[in-house]
């Protein structure tokens, strides 16, 4: 008889009537499995270069923040697609859901073509306002992976776009595939490069430009060949649509601009890090590489509930849209509840891979320990929250408070934290969880109300 009623159950708390538990589970499973495998992937990955020096550690962690800075502006156009794709998907139009897809796979590629150009010709004065102080070496290295890894900006935002639109029309197996083969082939040719070749950096930046090109032209070819209900056609990719761009732009710029102000607040960061040595640049690579994963299910549950409350919207749904937000976040925190233990437990093991000095490890071990306490508290409340609230055009609030409590409480708390008061990189992770609080707190005062509920996309 429990057999017959907890499938039910769960059919009633965790599906709707616009997309049922079974076609909810075809999205987040996947995705669930291809970050974890990602994850793996990258720490492998991050060993490899690790073992090549404390140094290109160092460099990687000082200029991906200025990378990530860039290349996210490009991918929340992506996502503004994803979302008008999941609306149009929800409202029963495939035909104009393909034709979305592809004006965000344009316009998000283009822009990444933009600062793909300007790092190649002003990667040495960009880095040297940002970081003038460091040790020559960490620079060297730094230049070298920053105009590698902008090369590959288009390639990533046309590939990132093409999974956001499989994700949109609930084909998570495809999304996951096309991320897990494309990983594979990056750590393989790293494996290749940096081992056996003994490229280092240059052999990272070879590595993810194959692999990311691969992938875009793997996506679209897929868009193209085995998406037939989407009908989209080749020169949809190169034809402007200003009504499209219009709705895509809804989402996708409040999104860019609050990636910009984050990644922008990140880089500020790293400025005062980088002041407190290469120690504490080493710790806190080391640690964001290891933390990242005890985020994984929060991250599986945000993009999922995008598709999710999107449909949900655009099917006119609102109440279903509202119910499947709060649903799926009690999933987010009792899911991390479990992992984050599991991934403390074998934090010592995994730390190993790095190759870190004896003297980092007590200090982050401890900084995991405050991530198995604060990730299932509190993380969810102002990631998944925000997510399921973009997902219904309610981007310019949500990109508000994000950069709000970035700048005046990461960036500036975690700043008197680790430099006046001496508690050192402790003091910017302190900063970040009393952020993760404080958002979780003005989203859930959001979601309480309907105003987040009330936006046109299409």
């Amino acid at each position: 008889m429990d057999k017959v009623k907890n499938p039910s159950f769960l059919a009633r708390k965790l599906g709707c009537d616009t997309i049922d538990l079974r076609a909810i589970m075809q999205i987040f499973l996947p995705l669930l499995v291809d970050q974890f495998i990602v994850a793996f992937l990258t720490i492998v990955n991050s060993s490899m270069v690790s073992s090549y020096g404390q140094s290109s550690v160092a460099a990687v962690n000082m200029v991906d923040p200025v990378n990530n800075f860039l290349l996210q502006i490009s991918t929340a156009i992506a996502t503004g697609g994803a979302v008008v794709v999941a609306q149009y998907i929800g409202r029963k139009e495939p035909k104009n859901a393909g034709f979305a897809g592809a004006q965000a796979i344009f316009s998000s590629t283009g822009v990444a073509l933009i600062f793909t150009l300007m790092i190649v010709f002003f990667s040495r004065p960009i880095l040297n306002v940002l970081f003038g102080s460091v040790e020559k070496e960490i620079m060297d290295n730094g230049l070298v992976y920053f105009v590698g890894y902008g090369i590959s900006f288009p390639s990533f935002a046309a590939w990132q776009a093409g999974l956001g639109i499989m994700r949109g029309t609930g084909n998570g197996r495809a999304s996951m595939i096309s991320s897990i083969i494309v990983n594979i082939i990056y750590v393989g040719l790293d494996l290749l490069l940096i081992n056996v070749f003994q490229l280092g950096l240059l052999g990272l930046v070879i590595s993810i430009n194959i692999a990311r090109f691969i992938g875009a032209v793997s996506s679209i070819v897929f868009l193209l060949k085995r998406s037939p209900e989407l009908e989209i056609r080749f020169k949809h990719f190169l034809r402007w649509d200003g009504k499209i761009q219009k709705s895509i732009m809804l989402i996708g710029l409040p999104t860019a601009a609050e990636q910009l102000f984050f990644n922008g607040g990140r880089i500020l960061t790293q400025t005062y890090i980088v002041t407190l040595g290469t120690a504490a640049l080493t710790i806190n690579a080391i640690t964001n590489s290891l933390a990242y994963i005890y985020t994984i299910v929060g991250n599986v549950v945000a993009l999922t509930v995008t598709t999710v409350v999107a449909q949900c919207i655009g099917a006119g749904r609102k109440d279903e849209g509202k119910r499947m937000l709060i649903s799926w976040l009690w999933v987010s925190m009792i899911l991390s509840v479990f992992a984050c233990i599991g991934l403390r437990l074998v934090a010592p093991a995994m730390l190993g891979l790095y190759h870190p000095n004896a003297d980092y490890v007590s200090e982050i071990l401890y900084i995991l320990t405050l991530e198995m306490i604060f990730v299932p508290t509190i993380w969810s409340f102002g990631f998944v929250f925000p997510a399921g609230m973009r997902a219904a055009g309610d981007a310019k609030f949500t990109s508000v408070v994000a950069l709000v409590t970035m700048w005046v409480i990461r960036v500036a708390l975690g700043y008197v934290l680790a430099v006046p008061m001496k508690m050192g990189i402790r003091g910017v992770w302190y900063s970040m969880y009393v952020e993760w609080a404080i958002r979780g707190v003005v989203f859930g005062i959001r979601f309480l109300g309907k105003r987040w509920m009330e936006h046109k996309i299409i």
